[in-house]
């Protein structure tokens, strides 16, 4: 799975992907449900039985606070204990701030906004699978000759 490198290793970007794949796909089976409780915003708006309260889930809460620090440049701080806990769980000799942590940090975070577009539509009863498992290559563990397959090389390609 490692590619060899001038300085080291370099983790490709489909195996980065594959990786950030299988942590996305056991968090939905885990099935987070606390990303879909319903909360009041606070807002109210007119219905034809009068006014009623706007609820949204937390997950498209979350999204919210993950779209601002992604615009800062803040968006490891949703990911690096999944990446760190990913790197030591694969072995991988990848540390913290090198190319390849900085491909997981990216592919890991677009795998978390998939996660909570999933939760928000599960919130109001679609419980369909995301449409990004399938652009994603399927998670291979480490492989002597680097091969895995590939569909996309960025799970923000395939984020919709």
């Amino acid at each position: 799975m490692l590619a060899a490198a001038k300085d080291g290793f370099r983790l490709k970007p489909e195996q980065a992907a594959g990786l950030a794949r299988r942590w996305l796909e056991q968090r939905l089976e885990e099935g987070n449900s606390h990303l879909t409780e319903l909360v009041d915003t606070g807002d109210v708006h007119e219905t034809q039985d009068g006014p009623e309260a706007v609820r949204e889930s937390r997950a498209a809460q979350e999204l919210s606070y993950m779209q601002e620090d992604h615009e800062r440049g803040r968006a490891e701080r949703w990911v690096t204990d999944d990446v760190d806990h990913a790197i030591r769980e694969e072995g991988l000799p990848i540390k913290e701030g090198d190319e390849s942590y900085r491909l997981l940090v990216d592919q890991f975070f677009w795998a978390a906004v998939a996660l909570r577009q999933a939760m928000n539509a599960r919130a109001f009863g679609d419980y369909r699978q995301p449409k990004q498992l399938e652009k994603l290559p399927d998670y291979k563990p480490v492989l002597a000759n680097g091969n895995s397959a590939a569909k996309v090389h960025r799970l923000s390609d395939a984020v919709v």
